[in-house]
């Protein structure tokens, strides 16, 4: 049913948003000295692990416009291209990351990792979108399959 579908879309962006934003506030929290190497805060004004550049203004109106085209299409997609943890994964990590540009003017990453910093948010989105684009990808059924 769709309401039970979107109560889980809703569940799974909420698990996201919270679980990222709760590393982000130990991160910012604990002493640098308390945590291990492979944790190191860097404040992120860029969006897709610095592939796109700008400033404040432009990171959160493209943020913004990124996650209401992904609402309008997920709102009147199929359950062919829109599971409910994808979905969850791919909006809890915009809104995730938009909440830190609103309120600290930049993303905090901090897992460090050879040649990128990232945190569970962009994490999320990664795999929300690997996921939608498999989806895309894969042949659909035949009336006979149905």
């Amino acid at each position: 049913p769709p309401m039970a579908r979107s109560s889980r879309i809703v569940s799974w962006t909420a698990l996201t948003i919270c679980i990222d934003q709760a590393a982000k506030l130990g991160v910012r929290l604990l002493p640098e000295r308390c945590l291990p190497r492979w944790i190191s805060p860097i404040g992120n004004r860029d969006a897709a692990f610095g592939l796109i550049r700008g400033d404040e203004v432009d990171m959160v109106v493209l943020s913004s416009l990124l996650l209401v085209a992904a609402l309008l299409y997920f709102s009147r997609s199929t359950g062919r291209t829109a599971r409910p943890p994808m979905v969850g994964l791919l909006i809890g990590g915009g809104m995730s990351n938009l909440a830190d540009r609103l309120l600290f003017g930049e993303v905090l990453d901090f897992v460090t990792m050879p040649g990128t910093v990232f945190n569970l948010a962009d994490l999320a989105i990664g795999i929300g979108a690997i996921w939608f684009f498999a989806f895309l990808a894969r042949p659909l059924p035949t009336p006979n399959q149905a």
